[in-house]
């Protein structure tokens, strides 16, 4: 990647842009510089000269980022809304994971001990019952993280 694209994909990944975007435009923007240095070589420039006048064409660093970054669409979600990147989904997660322990712990203390008036205390669970509560007891735990 040349110098002018390296500062350009910086300036777009601190704008917000998202990564995959920004590879993208980056891959568009050195094709068409390619062949707009091969347009110049075959119109009888040197190669230094070709380059020059082919990045001239393309446009300055501030021109590109600035086409990029008005497009909102092409934000990463963190950049359009941190407060749902970082505060809701984790919450949502952290509600999906306690929903999801104590769906194991209920359906397996109706399947592994039924008759029992809880699934905590004074019960022998061996082989494929102890790791379904097992599971259980690690997503329950593990879920903050």
């Amino acid at each position: 990647m040349t110098k002018p694209f390296h500062e350009l994909r910086e300036r777009l990944l601190q704008a917000g842009i998202a990564p995959r975007h920004v590879r993208r435009y980056l891959a568009e923007l050195a094709d068409h510089l390619a062949d707009l240095t091969a347009e110049e070589e075959r119109a009888g420039r040197r190669r230094t000269d070709a380059e020059s006048i082919a990045q001239a064409r393309l446009g300055g660093v501030n021109d590109l980022a600035k086409a990029m970054i008005q497009q909102r669409n092409l934000q990463s979600w963190s950049a359009r809304a941190p407060w749902a990147t970082f505060c809701l989904v984790p919450l949502i997660f952290l509600a999906g994971a306690w929903f999801v322990s104590l769906l194991i712990l209920s359906s397996g203390w109706h399947i592994f001990l039924p008759g029992a008036d809880t699934p905590f205390g004074g019960h022998q669970i061996y082989g494929f019952a102890n790791l379904y509560f097992q599971l259980g007891k690690a997503i329950y735990f593990v879920r903050r993280f």
